[in-house]
């Protein structure tokens, strides 16, 4: 399953939050090679230096940038 970075500082009530990067490309430039479609579900996930942690998701694609409405239930600290 793709794991996706995600801008968690902008997450609204309902889970949703801008997809970043994947492997460290920026999501934009990769989006077609990974064949992201409406609905498919991922792992988000946030790191800094202090922590890392992670949501099960889905993408979508809106307004010419991708969403992602994390699980919120799934979430699973890391570090």
């Amino acid at each position: 399953m793709l794991r996706l970075y995600v801008d968690t500082n902008d997450m609204d009530h309902d889970g949703w939050c801008s997809v970043i990067r994947h492997e460290g490309r920026l999501i934009d430039e990769v989006a077609a090679e990974l064949r992201l479609v409406e609905g498919m579900a991922v792992i988000l996930f946030y790191a800094d230096p202090a922590e890392e942690f992670e949501y099960d998701g889905i993408v979508s694609h809106r307004t010419n940038r991708w969403l992602a409405r994390a699980d919120l239930a799934s979430y699973r600290l890391l570090r």
